[in-house]
């Protein structure tokens, strides 16, 4: 029934498609855990899935936002419901179900080259994920629900998770990236 009733609106099966997306800053304070009252949210959620909404909601970005995590980033273009936009052309990575697994698992680290393997196979540049706790359950959890999250802003998730297209074809560059800490 679900992937009748995207399909009907124009949208692929993706579960994570939606009418209503919300900012990367949203998501960004989402996954920190700590300013967040979940069971006011779980409340909230419930509520809302009886809410029509007819007009576009215009709010602008947080500034007070945590920054993205880097992990979520690259996880989530292969969630994207209609492929990575790779020049012209929209790129669909079928995702390996492993991912969400590990990542319920706690295994952050693993879901994350699973992903990186997946994007390195379809020609993109996967930047580097070095984050702390990468191997913390309740991290993973909040990842994996993070995913089912619609978003707007694929330009900036492309620019957190993936180093730039090159001219050449040569594989040279594709560590060149300094080891930033990200957090």
């Amino acid at each position: 029934m679900a992937s009748r009733a995207s399909d009907h609106r124009g949208a692929t099966s993706n579960p994570t498609w939606g009418a209503r997306r919300v900012s990367l800053s949203d998501v960004a304070m989402f996954l920190a855990g700590d300013l967040l009252d979940e069971r006011a949210l779980e409340e909230l959620i419930f509520g809302c899935t009886w809410v029509t909404m007819r007009e576009a909601d215009t709010r602008a970005r947080s500034d007070d936002s945590p920054p993205l995590s880097r992990a979520y980033a690259l996880l989530r273009l292969l969630f994207l419901p209609k492929g990575i936009p790779h020049g012209a052309e929209q790129t669909r990575i079928v995702l390996d179900p492993a991912i969400v697994s590990l990542l319920r698992a706690g295994r952050v680290s693993d879901a994350i080259e699973v992903a990186c393997r997946q994007l390195a196979a379809k020609h993109f540049r996967p930047r580097r994920v070095i984050e702390d706790d990468v191997q913390d359950a309740a991290l993973g959890r909040r990842i994996a629900a993070a995913l089912l999250i619609p978003t707007w802003d694929t330009r900036s998730l492309l620019e957190r998770a993936l180093l730039p297209a090159t001219e050449s074809s040569s594989s040279e560059n594709t560590h060149d990236e300094e080891n930033v800490h990200v957090r």
